[in-house]
């Protein structure tokens, strides 16, 4: 008698769902169209619109039999649709593709899940040209100093440029340089619009020792 009423329960708080669902659009899959440059799920994770899918891997035998309480239903949110167009530019564009073009559009099925496209025009991406390093000759024990995160023929990403600045501030403070600073630069090459070359202005500061320890 109460497993048949747990089983009327759960009947009757989906039916709810379903009926509070009428009139929403559900998204069987979303599509990156003309991406090249990165995962799929990397660029899922950018935007608002998800896809339906199932809960967990667990429940794969009740989503494949349609058991509604196994399926995460993700619907259609219209007033996204312009902000994941927004996300996805920054994140080509924070990664040196920066004259991406993206735009959207929904194919609708009768009496089936809609699917979301993203179209997306990568564009031609900005690469290093040359790496210039100010300062480090002056500093001594910097060997293997050139070993960046970012390199020569690769494209220019904004978060490279970052972890690189990051990496160098940190090989300072391991030699003595509490303070130290980097400055990046890049510009463009004037011969080829889609090279840079990237500058590294080292501020080192002070240099500093540890005063005699005594017992």
């Amino acid at each position: 008698m109460k497993t048949s009423v747990l089983l009327l329960s759960v009947v009757l708080v989906f039916s709810g769902e379903t009926s509070a669902q009428q009139g929403l659009t559900e998204l069987s899959r979303v599509v990156f169209e003309g991406n090249q440059a990165f995962p799929e799920d990397s660029l899922s994770r950018t935007i608002m619109n998800r896809s339906t899918r199932c809960r967990t891997v667990l429940l794969a035998p009740f989503c494949a039999l349609g058991v509604p309480f196994s399926v995460d239903r993700q619907f259609l949110n219209e007033r996204e649709l312009s902000s994941d167009i927004f996300r996805l530019q920054s994140y080509f564009s924070r990664r040196g593709y920066r004259e991406v073009q993206v735009d959207t559009f929904v194919v609708r099925f009768p009496e089936k899940p809609a699917r979301l496209v993203f179209r997306i025009l990568e564009g031609e991406p900005l690469r290093v040209a040359s790496i210039e390093i100010r300062g480090a000759a002056k500093i001594e024990g910097l060997e293997g100093f050139a070993l960046l995160p970012l390199e020569e023929g690769e494209v220019l990403s904004s978060i490279d440029l970052s972890a690189a600045r990051d990496t160098l501030i940190e090989r300072l403070e391991n030699r003595g340089y509490p303070r130290a600073d980097v400055i990046t630069l890049s510009r463009r090459s004037r011969s080829n619009p889609y090279l840079a070359d990237v500058i590294f202005d080292i501020k080192p500061g002070p240099y500093a020792v540890f005063s005699p320890i005594s017992l």
